[in-house]
């Protein structure tokens, strides 16, 4: 998918019509309400490049309006606009939020919202002073039922805190809104701590390019997510925000997420940097949410202090046939990757040094999940638990705490093939109580413990893997391979196993525990592969004669 939008470029101030504001009463002075006066000068000079000048700053009380056709420029370092206390701007019928009133204010919005178009707002700096009067949904700037427009190098930063959020008094504020917004630019802006979304993409927006953006969330304060693109908070299907841009832009302690795709369809997500987010970096969720790409972002310290998540990535709730692709992740107090949905395809992702599982498949189907690096994981490199029918290849595990490749309870018909496992504290791949995966061309080594494990397991394919130098906690105690807690009539078949050269040894090549039924051990290269045996089977019915090289 490729999104390729026309936009004008940025306005000069020296093209643009400079009014004058003592001729139109405009004090500027930040503390005399200036908005019918810079609303008369906007008014009289639709159509036109407005440039305003430097002053202490323009108090507005009511919503600036923009014409189509028309830009307007603001002087963003010396010139606020400013909300004065116990002022209601004006408020716009049928938003979506119902726990809002269905009313949302903006500071700043498009006059024409059924079909606005060509408007542009440029360096505006906009100041709610955290005015806990506006008890609305506000939006600092808000592009509605508009297509060809642009909000470029704005600051919003201060819209209301403190207000209660519960279910029936939740008011939302935004710093960015596009609200049905068709190919619109959003490009270079500050969005200071903003309660709910900085930048929020909704509902029918389309082919809107945001990029190069700062969003900066206060920790110390109530605030939400980063950047939404989003159909609504309660799943409405029908009004999808698709085929958007979000490139380039930083994201700084979110309290939910850094940028969420929720219902949303179609939308190109890249070269983010988001940074220490309360829950997620990215979270694609909702059945709506399908067929986006997701590459080269960068998700650093998702910090966990919301509902005690910290995930750096997140694939929940029916979103399908995504595409992630060279995204990092770097110390997420919880999991590196959430993968909770089906028909996804994950490729190239690295996770360094998660709390706990580094790449954590739950209830997911049906994924490719390739070429993923999990370094230090807290617990599990890559786990699978009650998950079916998905293929791992080009796994590297380094360093677990426990295993490098664990498949849990309810993990049954995978297939994980080209997995490197080593240096982890137990295995470097633990089957335990699964049935019918395929482990094929895998290396497990150096791990401490066992190269690969299978513990009432049953039914699976363990063929053509290399095993060598595991047992390194302590010599001639663990084994590369070993059979165990009744599993029974697995396929162990064309795999090569070595003790190594480390001074700690594996004790035996492969070895079927004496619980264990029925196992079809042949054709495997055992040849110096355990300190105590190369093959040892004491299982029931275990067929061992052919072929083993011993």
């Amino acid at each position: 998918m490729e999104i390729k939008l026309i936009h004008p470029p940025t306005p000069s101030p020296l093209n643009g019509f400079h009014p004058n504001l003592k001729a139109y009463g405009v004090k500027g002075d930040g503390v005399t309400d200036d908005s019918s006066a810079l609303q008369k000068i906007i008014d009289d000079n639709k159509g036109n490049v407005i440039v305003f000048p430097s002053a202490k700053g323009y108090v507005i009380s009511t919503t600036l309006e923009i014409p189509d056709n028309t830009t307007v420029v603001f002087p963003r370092e010396n010139g606020k606009l400013l909300i004065p206390e116990n002022h209601h701007l004006k408020g716009y019928e049928d938003f979506f939020e119902t726990q809002d009133g269905g009313v949302l204010e903006a500071v700043i919005t498009n006059k024409n919202q059924v079909d606005g178009k060509n408007v542009h707002i440029y360096g505006a700096h906009v100041d709610g002073q955290r005015n806990l009067a506006l008890d609305q949904a506000v939006a600092g700037i808000l592009l509605k039922n508009c297509s060809h427009s642009s909000v470029k190098r704005c600051l919003v930063e201060r819209l209301p805190f403190g207000i209660e959020a519960t279910l029936v008094n939740r008011r939302r504020f935004y710093g960015i809104l596009l609200f049905a917004a068709i190919e619109c630019h959003v490009d270079g802006n500050e969005v200071h701590p903003v309660r709910y979304e900085n930048i929020g993409i909704r509902y029918g927006s389309k082919r809107n390019k945001i990029t190069n953006n700062i969003c900066i969330q206060s920790t110390e304060e109530v605030c939400g997510h980063n950047i939404q693109a989003s159909s609504g908070w309660d799943n409405i299907f029908d009004y999808l925000a698709e085929e958007n841009l979000i490139h380039g832009n930083v994201c700084l302690n979110s309290n939910h997420a850094g940028i969420i795709t929720h219902d949303a369809p179609r939308n190109i997500v890249s070269n983010n940097i988001i940074k220490y987010p309360s829950a997620y970096g990215l979270k694609a969720i909702g059945v709506g949410a399908f067929e986006n790409v997701y590459s080269d972002n960068y998700v650093y310290k998702p910090d966990g202090t919301e509902d005690g998540d910290g995930i750096g990535i997140g694939l929940l709730g029916g979103a399908k046939f995504n595409t992630f692709n060279n995204n990092t992740v770097f110390e997420p107090a919880y999991l590196g990757v959430e993968l909770a949905a089906n028909y996804n395809n994950i490729d190239g992702v690295m996770i360094i040094r998660p709390a706990q599982a580094g790449f954590y498949i739950i209830g997911g189907s049906q994924n490719n999940v390739n070429g993923v690096t999990v370094i230090e994981s807290g617990t599990n490199g890559v786990q699978l638990a009650n998950a079916s029918d998905n293929v791992l290849s080009n796994i590297i595990t380094n360093g677990s705490v426990q295993h490098g490749i664990f498949l849990a309870s309810g993990a049954d018909k995978n297939t994980i093939t080209n997995a490197i496992s080593g240096f982890n504290t137990k295995s470097g791949i633990s089957l335990s109580g699964v049935s019918n995966n395929s482990i094929t061309s895998c290396t497990a080594r150096r791990n401490k413990e066992y190269g690969i494990i299978l513990n009432g397991s049953s039914s699976n394919q363990i063929t053509n893997n290399y095993c060598h130098s595991n047992g390194q906690k302590t010599d001639n105690t663990f084994d590369n391979i070993v059979l165990d807690g009744s599993s029974n009539y697995n396929n162990v078949q064309n795999n090569t196993c070595r003790q190594g050269e480390e001074t700690n040894k594996p004790r035996n090549g492969i070895f079927s525990t004496i619980n264990t039924t029925g196992n079809f051990i042949t054709n495997n290269d055992l040849y110096d592969a355990g300190k105590t045996s190369n093959l040892k089977a004491l299982g029931t019915g275990t067929i061992t004669t052919a072929g083993n090289r011993i």
